[in-house]
């Protein structure tokens, strides 16, 4: 139920400003968020729009529907907006076009693709995070933490 409501949220909230687009990108609803072949086709302003979206719809979901204060920091822990040592939007967005110009990578759910860039900019080891793109690669359903 909790999934849904970010999802919805997302949707909703991508889908009001992206209809002002000169073009809509019809995004797959039966995903429960983008992967690289949707986010290539949004233009810069659709991406911003997506990640501001992401993180809202996450933010209201967890102030709202989640009473336990650990699991609600652990979600804003994992929002795009707090990725330690983004100085700006477009560095992030930046980093998610690098990740998925890596044709292999279209697969792989955006969420994942947050964790990614989280666990470089706090040191995880780089063989780690290879272990973990792999098997998202492998099995874009799971998108299980480090």
């Amino acid at each position: 139920m909790r999934v849904l409501a970010i999802v919805l949220s997302i949707l909703f909230s991508a889908g009001i400003f992206c209809e002002a687009a000169e073009e809509v990108v019809q995004v797959d609803i039966d995903k429960s968020v983008i992967s690289g072949t949707q986010w290539q086709k949004f233009s810069k302003g659709e991406k911003w729009v997506y990640l501001f979206g992401y993180e809202d719809g996450a933010r209201n979901t967890a102030l709202h529907f989640i009473s336990n204060n650990e699991k609600k920091d652990s979600i804003y822990a994992g929002l795009p907006m707090q990725i330690k040592g983004e100085s700006t939007i477009s560095d992030l967005i930046s980093q998610i076009d690098m990740f998925y110009s890596d044709e292999s990578n279209k697969n792989i759910p955006i969420n994942c693709v947050f964790l990614v860039i989280k666990n470089r900019k706090t040191g995880v080891q780089e063989d780690k995070i290879q272990r973990y793109i792999e098997s998202v690669r492998q099995d874009p359903g799971e998108t299980e933490d480090f």
